[in-house]
């Protein structure tokens, strides 16, 4: 077969959400089998950004199906056999045709190209496809919206029960439901050749489905577009730019084209490498960053939550499209009931792509996205049914204020040890659920809890690995990724476990590991240093790193004291700089030597 490319592809097993795009009235009477591919169709061409109610073009369109909508053709012989011919159901009958769905999916997406229905058991798919070839190389279209629809039904699951020894030879007797739809053209980046799931009688549409859910882009354009906003965002607001004007400001590029050109390059690069397998230093900056980090993301698949700066050296922690997949799919089961959610987390970051993008996708529910300022008016903004994405500093603030939540309000929490006292104060502040997430960069979501002093539960698409009762290490149940836990976790019964340190010495910051380590090294650095001690505030001090330095002999803290804050704001980021330093004749130490608090 010669070679065709999938430019947009989309698979869905469930009808929700259909109301959002078309009328009531379009769809009171149709079944479920015309509405998985009315909206597997509508979705897919959303995907590729094309309105066909408002542009005209010759797309055209191929419905497979391996045993077309067994329900309706069921019930159109039941009201044979239960009121004879004269009185069977017009309406059965109509939905029954194997065609109805390609009338109903042309009429409402409004396609004019031309139109075909192919039903031939397993090989129906496979006869799309090489229609949809000839279509395209013959110029009977550009483009051809191309699907596989089937439903299960209680008739199959019995003739499949009762006739063990027709099926003994089918490897895969595991029935599935669902619509997939694939937009075919003559170029594009995802080529198929032939499909690599072998045909399955049982399943006739097993290989179309199993061919979008991997073609299917994680990320839209649109998606891309609001990742790049809040990293360039985030970077700003980073490096000390007003607050609320990068957070105000709903066009980022606007703010970025302000800065001067090192800050631009470098938040150019960074994007560069949120979505390539290596980071790396760009030279130049491109004409238009959205559209290029879009096109880096559809060459390569991936998103890389890299770390520098505050993590010490640059590290890749790159997650594949069904990396994903799984992780979103696996914590799904936390978010049942709810119906919006407000991100307070920027979505260049692990927790909010996964939390504030990727899962409000996947539950069909929509975004909010606002800056986590505790001033916000946030009493009128929440409402029964939402789902706060905050992290625990932001969250201390609004407990600080004595915020009482309305009514109905999960949060969910990340980044940061939420410490057990501020769990206790969220409740008392009439929030309905907290959840605290406890990952990494690398692994994305490992564990989850509800209540203070509460243990984690394994989340349950990860493999543990425990030596002498410590969770050293985790694997994905389905997919490559392996991460060892930079933590030391003491596992107890029923999967769960309890955090009792780091292994690197690593503190957070507003949510950022730093390492106390790296920044006295730094400032030993400095001409005037001679020694210095770096470590975390008690928390009643703060939430941000302290210094105790030593000058060298005949230096006073008043002489060095304009280029020693100059030398840090040179040589650290804004969360390793420390809000409050100390100066002395010697680092305070205990009686046996050993380093103190002071």
């Amino acid at each position: 077969m010669d070679k065709i490319y999938i430019n947009s592809a989309y698979f869905t097993s469930e009808i929700s959400g259909l109301d959002k795009y078309f009328q009531a009235k379009d769809l009171r009477r149709m079944d479920i089998f015309t509405k998985l591919a009315l909206k597997a169709a509508a979705m897919c061409l959303n995907k590729a950004c094309i309105d066909l109610k408002s542009e005209k073009t010759d797309i055209a369109l191929i419905i497979s199906t391996g045993y077309g909508p067994v329900a309706k053709t069921c019930d159109f012989m039941n009201s044979i056999i239960d009121d004879g011919d004269e009185c069977a159901s017009a309406l059965a009958f109509s939905s029954s045709v194997h065609n109805s769905a390609l009338t109903s999916v042309s009429i409402l997406l409004n396609i004019k190209g031309p139109a075909l229905t192919v039903s031939n058991l397993e090989t129906s798919f496979e006869s799309a496809i090489l229609a949809a070839k000839t279509w395209l190389k013959s110029g009977m279209a550009s483009k051809v919206l191309i699907g596989a629809v089937d439903e299960i039904h209680n008739v199959i699951e019995k003739v499949l029960k009762t006739n063990p020894v027709v099926f003994e030879t089918f490897k895969n007797k595991e029935l599935s439901q669902g619509a997939a739809f694939l937009l075919l053209s003559n170029h594009g980046r995802f080529e198929i050749s032939e499909l690599e799931t072998a045909a399955e009688p049982l399943n006739p549409s097993a290989a179309a489905f199993k061919l979008a859910y991997e073609a299917e882009p994680m990320l839209t354009y649109e998606e891309v577009k609001r990742i790049a906003a809040d990293f360039i965002k985030t970077e700003l607001a980073r490096v000390g730019h007003n607050i609320m004007d990068v957070f105000e400001n709903p066009d980022a590029n606007d703010i970025f084209k302000q800065a001067d050109f090192p800050l631009r390059l470098k938040i150019a690069s960074g994007l560069t490498n949120l979505f390539c397998a290596e980071a790396k230093d760009i030279k130049e900056i491109p004409p238009d960053i959205t559209k290029d980090a879009f096109e880096n993301f559809e060459k390569n698949r991936i998103i890389n939550f890299f770390t520098s700066g505050s993590t010490g050296s640059v590290k890749n922690c790159l997650h594949k499209q069904n990396m994903i997949r799984e992780e979103a799919e696996g914590l799904s089961f936390l978010f049942k009931n709810i119906k919006r959610v407000i991100c307070t987390v920027p979505s260049s970051h692990s927790y909010g792509f996964i939390f504030g993008l990727q899962i409000p996708k996947l539950l069909g529910v929509p975004v909010e996205v606002k800056p986590p300022l505790p001033v916000f008016s946030w009493s009128k903004l929440l409402q029964n049914g939402d789902l706060l994405i905050a992290f625990p500093m932001f969250l201390k603030q609004l407990v600080f204020m004595n915020f009482i939540f309305p009514d109905g309000i999960t949060v969910l929490t990340s980044t940061a040890p939420c410490p057990d006292e501020l769990i206790e104060k969220l409740y008392e502040s009439k929030v309905k659920r907290l959840i605290e997430i406890y990952g990494a960069c690398e692994s994305g979501a490992i564990g989850w809890r509800e209540k203070a002093f509460a243990p984690f539960c394994l989340l349950p698409f990860w493999d543990g690995i425990v030596n002498n009762d410590k969770l050293e290490g985790i694997s994905r149940k389905t997919t490559e990724l392996q991460v060892n836990i930079p933590d030391i976790l003491n596992m107890q019964s029923g999967g769960t476990f309890k955090l009792a340190g780091r292994k690197d010495n690593a503190v957070q910051v507003a949510g950022i590991n730093v390492f106390p380590g790296k920044v006295e090294a730094i400032l030993k650095k400095h001409p005037a240093v001679s020694e210095v001690s770096v470590r975390l505030m008690r928390p009643e001090e703060g939430e941000r790193l302290k210094a105790f330095i030593v000058l060298k002999e005949g230096i006073t803290a008043d002489e060095i004291s304009y280029s020693l804050r100059a030398f840090m704001k040179n040589n650290l980021t804004v969360h390793e700089v420390p809000r409050s330093i100390t100066f002395g004749s010697e680092i305070p130490t205990t009686n046996f030597g050993k380093k103190k608090d002071w």
